[in-house]
């Protein structure tokens, strides 16, 4: 009984240390968070078939760094084929491919826009300029 003990402990551990983004799934939501908190966003615009969205989710988004930054952020992800209004959205923001990062205010104005697969280091140093 103590090795099923000492295995689920470990587990626990394990996924308590994870370096894991919070991510919000509803830009709606995601602006009124950001508007009652005081924080831009920061959104990643991303598809299921995207490669590099895939490889930004395995590395840049679990460095330590850029999760424990991302508390001066609301995290979205946005995947645009799955949302009704993701056409509308995507001529809206003017987005020209995936993955997309757009960081912006409570107003939905984009101060910063980053397309293509950026590295946790390039991030961020983005992010902090923000």
């Amino acid at each position: 009984m103590n090795k099923l003990y000492m295995i689920i402990l470990c587990f626990i551990i394990l996924v308590s240390c994870s370096n894991k983004i919070n991510w919000e799934n509803d830009f709606d939501k995601a602006i009124e968070k950001s508007k009652s908190e005081n924080k831009p966003i920061m959104m990643d615009i991303y598809t299921d078939w995207c490669g590099a969205c895939k490889e930004m989710d395995k590395t840049t988004f679990k460095n330590k760094e850029v999760s424990d930054y991302t508390t001066n952020f609301i995290t979205l992800k946005f995947n645009p084929e799955k949302s009704s209004n993701g056409d509308n959205f995507l001529k809206k923001y003017n987005i020209p491919g995936f993955p997309t990062m757009l960081f912006m205010n409570s107003e939905g104005f984009v101060i910063k826009r980053i397309i293509g697969y950026i590295e946790s280091d390039e991030l961020i140093n983005e992010k902090k300029k923000i």
